[in-house]
């Protein structure tokens, strides 16, 4: 992400000037105050547990390999010049990929981000939509012509696009699911069906 390379970028930086700040030694006129190392008492039993999660994620990375591939046949001014929204796109491509290995759907969170309100977060979109399900079987079906698939296409990434702007607009459903579940439970109450539905459950997963 972003923040992660800006991140990256400031620590070689650091690590090229030895630690010691080249910029100016202000902000809008006002000169900054002078940075005091604070040293901080922790007790043992906190050592302890922070040497054991160290531990832990020590050997989790050491089990993890990370790789890409980069993807040059085409990008997103391709998919712009088709008429179709890049991160759509995408979606559709990953819903695709997993049906066609796994011969099923299954739920799936896209985070859709709710900034335009104040103190807003985020809502979840499911991009595992009916539209996005029928396109990928055609895909993977002889029977379908290249029209018919990319009518498809398009209507699976409109759909992906309203779905989306209603989410943005606080017009989706899971976050306000959850508040009722949450109110449920902190007043006592038995859980409502509705949260043990095989149908609310499934696509929670």
């Amino acid at each position: 992400t972003i923040n992660i390379r800006l991140s990256l970028l400031l620590y070689h930086l650091i690590c090229d000037r030895n630690s010691k700040w080249a910029g100016q030694i202000g902000v809008k006129g006002h000169k900054l105050p002078n940075i005091i190392k604070e040293f901080f008492s922790i007790h043992h039993s906190l050592v302890s547990r922070i040497l054991t999660y160290r531990e832990n994620y020590m050997n989790m990375l050491s089990n993890t390999c990370v790789t890409f591939r980069v993807f040059e046949d085409y990008g997103k001014d391709f998919m712009k010049a088709q008429k179709l929204h890049p991160d759509a796109f995408v979606q559709m491509a990953l819903q695709l990929a997993y049906i066609r290995q796994n011969g099923k759907p299954a739920p799936t969170y896209e985070t859709a981000t709710t900034r335009q309100f104040y103190n807003g977060r985020t809502e979840t979109m499911r991009s595992c939509t009916v539209e996005a399900v029928e396109w990928a079987h055609a895909m993977l079906s002889r029977n379908n012509s290249q029209s018919e698939k990319k009518l498809k296409l398009v209507r699976a990434v409109e759909r992906h696009k309203e779905l989306m702007a209603e989410c943005q607009k606080g017009e989706g459903v899971d976050r306000h699911l959850m508040g009722l579940s949450l109110l449920a439970m902190e007043a006592g109450m038995d859980t409502p069906q509705i949260f043990t539905d095989i149908a609310y459950t499934k696509s929670d997963e």
